[in-house]
């Protein structure tokens, strides 16, 4: 998939997004085994897993969405991409919307302007550390008890407990001081304008990433991939939308 690494190279904004797992957290010493009847061990663990699993819907929801921009009207994405760890979700997510006047035809897209935006968490963020000071053992304790949740961690269990989770805690509040966002025009930007004029020549691997365990199935635990989808025409002029995931490497950055 070469159109993110075009955009990227050309650009020269690639931001840091780990693809590793976070180290888990140590119990701290000072915090007695139970509270209010719960072992708060497996219950920190729990909270910092859907701390975790929660960032790719906290960097979706961040872009907010401009219907009307520079003085044009919205008129849809190019193309999304997500970087995603395979036990966490999106690490990172990227857009390329296009922003044209008034209603216009797919044969007059050079008088568009296109915005490209990303947005990621930098390994140095200090999310844990709030999510750590956020978790108020005491108060969760309490509240968990007051809604009658018991100990249970099975599958059920834990979607409930992410429910109750996100009552207690403003995950948003959280991530928001971290979150390292770009916002970039074609108008202002000659390296992304150059990049855009050769989106029709970039390929991209179309290949769907694999979901089982065996020989060179992929990701591989704890790896990384990239989802994208491109949006397009096909030769008789129809809208259409190529969807692909393919493997990160060194020289690929999801765009």
């Amino acid at each position: 998939m070469r159109l993110a690494a075009v955009l990227i190279a050309a650009l020269g904004l690639g931001g840091v997004a780990s693809a590793a797992p976070p180290p888990p957290r140590v119990f701290p010493a000072d915090w007695p085994k139970t509270l209010n009847g719960y072992d708060l061990q497996p219950l920190l663990g729990a909270y910092d897993l859907w701390v975790q699993t929660s960032q790719g819907r906290i960097l979706r929801t961040s872009f907010g969405a401009d219907q009307e921009w520079q003085g044009k009207s919205w008129r849809g994405f190019v193309a999304t991409s997500e970087l995603v760890q395979g036990d966490y979700g999106a690490l990172r997510v990227d857009r390329l919307e296009r922003y044209c006047e008034g209603q216009i035809a797919a044969s007059q897209h050079g008088s568009c302007t296109y915005r490209y935006r990303y947005v990621f968490v930098p390994q140095n963020g200090d999310v844990a550390q709030r999510a750590f000071n956020a978790f108020r053992a005491e108060q969760l304790t309490e509240f968990l008890a007051r809604e009658g949740w018991e100990a249970d961690y099975s599958w059920q269990g834990r979607q409930r407990l992410q429910s109750l989770f996100a009552r207690h805690t403003d995950l948003a509040a959280v991530y928001e001081p971290s979150l390292e966002r770009h916002d970039v025009s074609s108008a202002q930007c000659p390296a992304l304008e150059k990049a855009i004029g050769a989106l029709g020549t970039v390929g991209i691997s179309l290949d769907q990433a694999k979901r089982g365990n065996g020989l060179g199935d992929y990701p591989s635990p704890h790896g990384a991939l990239t989802q994208v989808e491109i949006e397009g025409v096909d030769a008789s002029g129809r809208p259409l939308t190529l969807k692909g995931a393919t493997a990160l490497h060194s020289v690929m950055q999801p765009l």
